[in-house]
């Protein structure tokens, strides 16, 4: 029988309330996921987690979002509740290898199965502010006008916060939806678009002027780029 996983439930400041749950407590059980031709990485639990919510606690799926990497396996959301619903749920099933194998067949079926149409979500998309940005209701705007495939993975939740970033599996598509909505709220010439494969943390600029040069957001894309 295996223990339970690590896994550390935080907030964020009081006056933004904000919870995730983070883990990188994957050495326990690389051998189930690896029985069953997995990685047993961020992305695989996330896998799994998303498979534990829509099965089981379908209501709160929809209140938990998901922004890990290979190296870290993070979910988020506005209620503390939905993610101390996935942690027990987590816990319960890797506490047993016999649950979590079927935990790791029946998600990496499912989305096997799913349709084509669906997207993957294979890439980042960062927006980087050249001054800092607190606007709620320009992020709402932002949730309100894009699909689901330009999905909004995290955003400032208090001041001196500068930095968007969404998933998407067509950049192309998610940079003519975005900027329009820039343009409207005055922000476009105070912003720096740029994108990235999902698992990397170099970014290819794509306005004000697209750069060739992967950069780095907090390194690299700075006020001031012309």
């Amino acid at each position: 029988m295996a223990r339970f996983p690590h896994l550390s439930l935080n907030d964020d400041p009081e006056d933004s309330p904000r919870y995730c749950l983070t883990s990188d407590d994957f050495d326990e059980y690389a051998a189930v996921f690896e029985s069953c031709g997995r990685d047993g990485g961020g992305y695989d639990w996330e896998t799994v987690a998303e498979h534990l919510m829509q099965s089981q606690a379908k209501r709160q799926a929809k209140q938990v979002s998901f922004d890990s990497e290979a190296s870290m396996f993070c979910a988020w959301s506005d209620r503390k509740a939905a993610l101390e619903k996935l942690q027990t749920l987590l816990c319960h099933t890797f506490r047993s290898r016999t649950r979590l194998r079927a935990a790791v067949r029946l998600s990496a079926s499912a989305e096997d199965s799913e349709p084509t149409t669906k997207t993957a979500q294979r890439f980042v998309l960062m927006i980087l502010f050249r001054k800092y940005i607190y606007d709620e209701p320009f992020v709402k705007l932002l949730e309100e006008s894009l699909s689901q495939e330009h999905q909004l993975v995290y955003h400032p939740r208090g001041a001196g916060e500068d930095v968007f970033y969404f998933r998407t599996d067509h950049v192309d598509d998610a940079v003519a939806s975005i900027k329009p909505l820039l343009r409207k709220v005055g922000l476009l010439k105070e912003a720096v678009i740029g994108w990235a494969p999902r698992d990397e943390d170099e970014y290819t600029v794509l306005h004000p002027r697209p750069r060739k040069t992967p950069v780095r957001p907090r390194l690299e894309l700075c006020p001031t780029i012309p």
